[in-house]
């Protein structure tokens, strides 16, 4: 069961944690809440050649992780949770936003439109009568749509402030949960080191850069 090398086929275990990479004059451990986003951003940038030597160098590192770490991962998930959900509002918000600027976009073209038309030469008194009563119509109708695209977009623009001031607490938070994460990764980098060189034994690696035959 492959519950460590997310890269490889069969694999089983989590796409939450610390994942590890062997790669040019060092290794690099990175923290992902989706490690599949990293596999499949390989795929999609890298050369047919390098991919398979490029996901064969990934670990997960979770199983492997000391007590504090696993803790303080355990924290800074929940605090990515909290990050998430204000985020979520804030493009939620974004995109009503959007919806109700094209609104008032549309209402404001019409009544531009109206306006023009009332402009319009026309001849004969009935004809005339007709057009005035047929364009104070579109224009009453207009302004009505427009005044309620206003008050929707007005709407939308204090909830997509309200979204942004909740975010931007929500951002600090993770700031500070980040930082504080990698504090407490410092002492372990080296441990976490000595653990994928062991988990890779036999990578194309020349102790300068991986190996890519093409």
């Amino acid at each position: 069961m492959n519950i460590i090398y997310p890269g490889r086929p069969n694999y089983t275990g989590p796409i939450r944690g610390i994942f590890g990479f062997r790669h040019h004059n060092n290794i690099s451990i990175k923290l992902s809440f989706d490690g599949l986003e990293k596999i499949n951003y390989k795929k999609r940038s890298k050369p047919d050649y390098e991919i398979g030597i490029w996901l064969y160098n990934i670990v997960c590192l979770n199983k492997y992780l000391p007590p504090q770490l696993d803790s303080s991962y355990a924290k800074l998930n929940k605090a990515r949770a909290k990050w998430s959900k204000p985020a979520a509002k804030w493009d939620e918000a974004q995109v009503k936003w959007g919806r109700a600027r094209a609104k008032w976009d549309e209402a404001l073209a019409n009544w531009d439109k109206i306006i023009t038309e009332i402009g319009s030469p026309v001849t004969g008194w009935d004809k005339l009568t007709a057009e005035l009563n047929r364009i104070t119509n579109e224009r009453n109708k207009a302004e009505v749509n427009w005044d309620k695209a206003q008050v929707n977009w007005d709407k939308a623009e204090v909830n997509w402030d309200k979204a942004q001031v909740n975010w931007d607490k929500a951002q600090v938070n993770w700031t500070k949960a980040v930082t504080k994460w990698n504090r407490v990764l410092k002492p372990h980098l080296k441990s976490l080191e000595e653990i994928i060189f062991k988990l890779i034994p036999n990578c194309t690696w020349s102790k300068e850069e991986l190996i890519f035959d093409e």
